[in-house]
């Protein structure tokens, strides 16, 4: 289920001592299939977008450093969320950052 170079670049971060969480729209099923085959200890799923920024808010409040790696569809907002980074395999974000959706 889960690409090769996903599960090695999820190892590599692991080994670095990063604290690595799912947050996930899709259903809890296929979210928890994928943190099982990748060992993630904290996974969830059916968040709406303001659910996720809501936990990355939280995680800043509490002093952690936020960085994100997805497909990039959320990867606008976060940016104003001010995250260390933002990572996308999906090519689209740059016509979004020229005209952010409304949220």
């Amino acid at each position: 289920m889960v690409r090769r170079q996903a599960s090695e670049l999820i190892t590599r971060l692991k080994v670095l001592g990063l604290n690595l969480v799912i947050l996930s729209g899709d259903q809890m099923e296929p979210v928890r299939a994928v943190a099982d085959e990748l060992q993630f200890a904290n996974a969830k799923a059916k968040l709406a977008l303001t659910d996720k920024l809501g936990q990355l808010q939280q995680r800043q409040q509490n002093g952690e450093t936020v960085a994100v790696v997805g497909d990039g569809v959320n990867h606008v907002p976060v940016r104003y969320l001010r995250a260390l980074m933002s990572l996308s395999s999906w090519p689209e974000p740059r016509r979004w950052l020229q005209r952010p959706p409304m949220l």
